[in-house]
């Protein structure tokens, strides 16, 4: 910018310099309120994640600057070659080397530069046996969270079904360390329960399949959400004030959307539908499987 204005360019001059005086601005802004991609977890005051794949389609972070970046540099590219063949031929010159030269240092410092584009790089998803800090745990359990919501907004049995499910990722938490973070196997029947016998059990929270699914594709399992379909966790709170956290089974009970009318004269039988199959809303209800010991 600097050989452009010595040399009598003063148009594209200003031209070249609103943009780049706007972008490097605004780079200051974000680095100053720390929701810059290369701000550490700890220089953060509020935090935004945002998870990208097939599944959700994330916002880029503060967007506005964005957009309003893209308007100026099309307005500056459009300008300066506008401008280009009404200014001195020095001029073009400088302005046709500085291009081929930034090009050629971005393009060096892109193919050795590893990951600096990468958005994963300030919570980081990876499965390991070092326990994280507390605080990236709640945020990788609260970007679960979201992509379960996203899942339910278009499952085929529909919002209706998954009201109850657990969803707040503090009182999640608290469950979680309420159990210590360990799943039991099976659910402790007292010794006098026999076939046919009614226990009372209290539920305090079930995380559903959609739930699981989004943790699965989070940490990179190969486990889909119609492999975890009619999974889920349950938080149980045994007589003695203790939360257990057991992996058990449910399904959906409830109508079949046909589009003929039944005929009232014939026996109706039991209809299963497959994975993915809808229902009217109406008079529907969770069954669970509860693995229990000796098989039961």
């Amino acid at each position: 910018m600097y050989l452009l204005y010595h040399y009598g360019s003063t148009r594209i001059f200003w031209v070249t310099g609103v943009t780049w005086a706007y972008l490097f601005l605004s780079a200051i802004a974000l680095q100053i309120f720390h929701v810059g991609r290369a701000t550490r977890s700890g220089e953060q005051t509020k935090h935004i994640d945002i998870v990208a794949g097939s599944l959700p389609t994330a916002q880029p972070v503060l967007a506005s600057f964005w957009g309003l970046g893209a308007v100026v540099c099309i307005c500056s590219l459009i300008g300066t070659y506008a401008l280009l063949s009404k200014e001195p031929e020095v001029c073009f010159r400088i302005w046709l080397v500085f291009q081929i030269l930034w090009l050629a240092l971005r393009s060096v410092f892109f193919h050795f530069a590893t990951q600096v584009d990468d958005m994963k790089h300030i919570v980081t998803p990876a499965v390991t046996e070092k326990r994280r800090l507390a605080e990236l745990n709640l945020r990788l359990l609260g970007l679960a969270t979201g992509l379960s919501k996203y899942q339910i907004l278009n499952h085929p049995r529909g919002v209706y079904s998954y009201t109850r499910i657990a969803h707040h990722p503090v009182a999640m938490r608290s469950l979680l360390h309420d159990a210590d973070f360990q799943f039991t196997d099976y659910l402790e029947l007292p010794q006098y329960t026999g076939s046919g016998s009614s226990i009372e059990i209290s539920v305090v929270a079930v995380f559903g399949g959609t739930l699981l699914s989004s943790v699965a594709w989070l940490m990179g399992s190969p486990l889909t959400g119609m492999d975890l379909y009619d999974c889920c966790v349950l938080a149980i709170r045994s007589p003695d004030n203790k939360t257990v956290l057991i992996p058990s089974c449910r399904v959906l009970s409830g109508r079949i959307v046909t589009n003929e009318d039944p005929d009232p004269e014939s026996t109706m039988p039991s209809n299963f539908r497959p994975k993915g199959a809808a229902n009217d809303g109406k008079d529907i209800s969770w069954r669970y499987w509860i693995p229990c010991k000796g098989d039961k």
